[in-house]
Formats: C-alpha cells, structure tokens, sequence
C-alpha cells in the first residue's frame, strides 16, 4: 500500500509545538467554562437564599399583624358588653329593626345622632 502524500495546508498531527498549543487551549476553555457555570450556580443560590428571606419575612410580618389584630380584638370584646351597646342604642333615640321601612317625614336614622360626624342634617346636604 502506497503511503499518503502529507497535506502542505494542515500542520503535521505528530508536531509537539502544536501539541502544546492545543492542550492549553483546550485547558483554557475548560477553566473558562467551569469558571461560568460556577458563576450561574452561585448566581442561582443567591436568588434562591433571597426567596427564602423574603418569604421568612412576610411570615414574620403577617404574625406581628396578626399579633395587633388578637389585642385589638380582645380589646373589643372588653369594652363593648351588652349593657354598654344598650346604654350607647339608648342615648342614639328610638331604634326600629331594620327591615321595617322608617315612618313618613322621619329620619332613616336616630334624631340628633351622628353619621360619620357630622349631623344629619348636614350629612343629606340640608
């Protein structure tokens, strides 16, 4: 079998010069991509490390609310009684249930009360 000619455009595959140039770039390659995906993985653990803050925070935040809204209420529950809403409906007028229609020529609430603090009259534009 006869030998094959040498190609003059491509460098001999046996050259150790180009051997060495090869291998370090290839190494270089290598330490460039590692250097990347190192970079992405500690770019996706810091967003992860932050969800976790957040969240740990919110949570920290709807107890402290919750926290307000159980004194509040308690609050609530200590300060209106029963004989403390009779004496408050007392002082507001006459009452009537709600799903009786109000007399003609009276008013739809309770004579010198409040809404909203103004007077009635007021309040209607009167």
């Amino acid at each position: 079998m006869p030998a094959r000619p040498a190609n003059p455009d491509r460098s001999s595959v046996g050259d150790p010069a180009m051997q060495g140039r090869s291998t370090f770039a290839k190494v270089g390659v290598l330490i460039a991509a590692g250097g990347v995906i190192a970079c992405a993985l500690l770019a996706i653990r810091q967003q992860r490390l932050q969800a976790f803050h957040e969240s740990a925070a919110s949570q920290l935040r709807l107890r402290q609310h919750e926290e307000v809204v159980f004194k509040l209420r308690a609050e609530i529950a200590e300060r209106i009684q029963p004989t403390e809403v009779r004496r408050m409906a007392g002082a507001m007028g006459p009452l009537r249930p709600v799903d009786q229609p109000h007399a003609p020529g009276g008013s739809a609430i309770a004579e010198g009360a409040t809404r909203g603090g103004r007077e009635a009259g007021r309040a209607t534009g009167e």
